[in-house]
């Protein structure tokens, strides 16, 4: 048996991607009439991601806060054991974004890709915790997104509440193979500048960077 087949994404496709997602969620935004756009981008699949989209939605004129909480597993193999919570969100953040809910703004979960939903559902379910968001809000304002979707999710069945949270998705036909994005060793288009910002370096870096990608 050989070595598992891989798809690679391109740095110019994750920007091409993040143009999508904006756009998806601008043509929502409008629909609800919201004053404002909370992401929480997924440490570290989600960053990179993360920080593009908030410069785009931030050029059309939308107004975003950008979290970036943290989860994995104890196993850092990534194949097994619980999803832990491994950097945490300010209580006052926590605060501010279930305020933010039912004030009838979105609150979007952003990762790189979404295979089974282990971590989405995990990221969807913590932030029940943030305060005492209404049940119709947390409903109609917090969505998932991701770059790529994977067939295990495409199969989950169409009334699971995460499966139905994912209105932004910019590859949905993904293809069932391991997929690799440019601040991931195993890409062929692997970048070592990338990865050290998306890894190590402050988010303000990170942040600059994403800006110089957009313009």
């Amino acid at each position: 048996m050989g070595p598992p087949r891989k798809k690679h994404y391109s740095l110019e496709q994750v920007v091409a991607g993040c143009s999508v997602i904006a756009g998806q969620i601008a043509e929502v935004y409008n629909k609800l009439g919201s004053d404002e756009i909370n992401i929480l981008y997924i440490k570290n699949g989600g960053s990179l991601p993360g920080e593009i989209l908030g410069h785009m939605l931030t050029e059309r004129g939308f107004f975003v806060n950008l979290y970036s909480p943290h989860y994995g597993r104890y196993d850092e193999s990534g194949f097994g054991g619980k999803i832990e919570i491994k950097k945490d969100l300010s209580r006052l953040d926590k605060i501010m974004i279930a305020k933010s809910i039912n004030r009838d703004n979105l609150a979007i979960h952003l990762d790189e890709l979404a295979d089974k939903g282990e971590t989405l559902e995990f990221a969807r379910e913590d932030i029940k915790g943030y305060g005492n968001i209404d049940e119709e809000k947390f409903s109609n304002y917090v969505f998932t997104a991701v770059l790529c979707r994977k067939p295990d999710f495409a199969a989950l069945p169409d009334n699971n509440p995460l499966k139905a949270s994912l209105k932004f998705c910019a590859y949905p036909d993904a293809p069932n193979r391991w997929l690799t994005f440019p601040w991931e060793k195993d890409s062929k288009f692997y970048r070592k500048k990338i990865a050290n910002l998306v890894y190590n370096a402050p988010v303000s870096e990170l942040r600059e960077f994403a800006g110089t990608l957009v313009k």
